[in-house]
């Protein structure tokens, strides 16, 4: 987080999931924000479990602040219908700190399964909430150098994925998620996935 933050923004974005259109079962989150930028911006995407009386089945709020009024208009958000973009147009300066949090709320109910659910970033952190009820048949998650955790919910209303692909090349991935629900003759199991 950065100090002495004089300018803020904050959007909010929505999406809806549709059982009936199985292309429309996927949504994104991809930043283009070159790596040299580090060294004035940072944050963070989490994905929450949402309210339950929230308007869009993904509700995305992207909180920007900055130590530099001028610099919150360098970053560029660009939203299509399955997908949020963003970019960075950064100039070197060493007392400019810009920092954005974005938070990705599931509503739990009506319950939706998405076929794919990516985010992939460059150095931004990623953190997955475990109680989020929904499936997901393909979680990718990628961060060039952030840290990625999962924080898995074994009791009450799992977030189902059936396949997890997570990269990052500098950065540590932790955690533990149910990756799907299995059946074995003595009933319904759950198989978690675990990081050491």
């Amino acid at each position: 987080m950065c100090d002495r933050v004089v300018a803020s923004s904050v959007q909010n974005f929505g999406y809806n999931i549709t059982a009936e259109n199985v292309a429309a079962q996927q949504w994104r989150f991809l930043d283009e924000i070159p790596l040299e930028a580090h060294q004035n911006f940072r944050g963070s995407i989490r994905v929450v479990r949402g309210d339950y009386l929230q308007a869009s089945d993904i509700n995305v709020q992207v909180i920007i602040r900055s130590t530099h009024e001028d610099d919150i208009k360098n970053v560029v958000l660009s939203r299509s219908q399955l997908q949020l973009g963003i970019e960075y147009d950064f100039t070197v300066q060493e007392d400019m700190c810009t920092d954005i949090r974005v938070l990705v709320s599931f509503r739990p109910w009506p319950k939706r399964t998405l076929r794919l659910f990516e985010l992939r970033s460059t150095f931004l952190d990623l953190a997955f909430d475990g109680n989020l009820e929904w499936e997901i048949n393909n979680l990718v998650t990628h961060t060039s150098h952030g840290v990625t955790e999962y924080f898995g919910s074994q009791l009450r209303d799992p977030l189902i994925t059936h396949n997890i692909s997570s990269t990052s090349l500098a950065g540590s991935i932790s955690g533990y998620t149910t990756p799907l629900m299995a059946t074995s003759r003595s009933g319904t199991r759950l198989v978690l996935l675990e990081w050491a």
